[in-house]
């Protein structure tokens, strides 16, 4: 059961983050007119949403190799296998590159949003949350490459 909620986790993320973020737009196109100060916090809360949406998708568009590609040389056999397995690595170096960045950027993360007075460290943990689950998706797809699973 776990395994299974684990691996739609984005998908069931990407949706929530939509619905939400739609309604808090919607409530800030109706409340903009009434009360202009809580139309700002309405619209950095759409912005954190954004984030978490943004960073979510790395780890959906790995799993279904919706990352950007060029494909101009095509190889057969062992050798095709060796060259995904070592882009697929130093995808997964970069990945865990920008993760120990996202960390060091929530270690340091101060303050609040001036508006809603949410915690930045809120914002920069959607960076570290959508980095990790990009690396392990990585790591995910780079194994059932090398064991031939589609």
């Amino acid at each position: 059961m776990f395994n299974k909620f684990f691996d739609k986790f984005e998908e069931y993320a990407i949706a929530a983050l939509v619905i939400i973020g739609t309604a808090v737009v919607i409530f800030q196109a109706i409340i903009k007119y009434l009360i202009p100060d809580a139309a700002k916090a309405a619209e950095e809360i759409s912005q954190y949403l954004y984030s978490y949406l943004s960073f979510f998708t790395l780890g959906y568009c790995m799993k279904y190799s919706c990352d950007l590609t060029v494909s101009l040389i095509h190889y057969k056999g062992r050798l095709q296998k060796l060259l995904n397995t070592a882009i697929l690595v130093f995808c997964g170096v970069i990945y865990a590159i920008l993760l120990w960045g996202a960390i060091q950027a929530f270690i340091t993360a101060s303050g609040a949003g001036s508006a809603s007075g949410i915690p930045l460290r809120f914002v920069g943990f959607s960076a570290v949350l959508g980095y990790t689950i990009g690396l392990l998706r990585m790591i995910q797809k780079m194994i059932q490459k090398w064991n031939n699973k589609n």
